[in-house]
């Protein structure tokens, strides 16, 4: 097997069944951060990845793909890495958590927000409000205690900070501390 033993951060643009069977293989005892632009297709997946790597995993962030809303990867990424610290996602590319939402991670410290909207709430816009709530009800619940961070990325949360129905979610957010 491949012996990476210095490597600190994997970035992940594609990958394919074969592919993910070696990158599940490779020792990478170093390994803190995991990049994925897009999740791997077909019946191995970035579970499995997870899986064999995640124990070490500090720092995971997920790109603005499709394929993520799709299935969950963020409550795996959850389940599955107990020593992360730090989420970093696309609001709108990913599912809404289900709720209630039942894994407690005592590590995560800082979640990064981006936002951009993709074509599955065009149209939709009765659905954006719903899974911004989803979101932040989540990180404002007891289920991430260390939660210390949720910072925001782009232009578009100017629009969504300034409007009125992002004050009870800001109260959540302010009265948990």
């Amino acid at each position: 097997p491949i012996n990476l033993p210095k490597l600190t951060t994997l970035r992940i643009t594609s990958l394919n069944n074969p592919t993910v069977r070696q990158v599940c293989a490779w020792k990478l005892p170093t390994l803190t951060r995991l990049i994925v632009h897009k999740p791997p297709i077909g019946n191995h997946s970035l579970l499995d990845i997870l899986h064999v790597h995640g124990g070490s995993l500090e720092r995971v962030e997920f790109g603005p793909e499709l394929d993520f809303f799709t299935s969950d990867h963020i409550t795996p990424s959850l389940a599955i890495c107990p020593r992360l610290r730090e989420l970093s996602y696309h609001i709108f590319f990913v599912q809404a958590f289900d709720t209630p939402f039942n894994i407690v991670h005592r590590s995560l410290q800082c979640i990064q927000l981006h936002v951009r909207l993709n074509q599955m709430f065009n149209g939709r816009r009765g659905f954006i409000w719903p899974h911004i709530e989803n979101h932040f009800s989540v990180f404002s619940g007891p289920c991430l205690p260390v939660l210390a961070r949720v910072v925001l990325h782009g232009e578009s949360w100017k629009v969504i900070l300034q409007d009125p129905r992002f004050l009870p979610i800001h109260k959540q957010i302010r009265d948990r501390g």
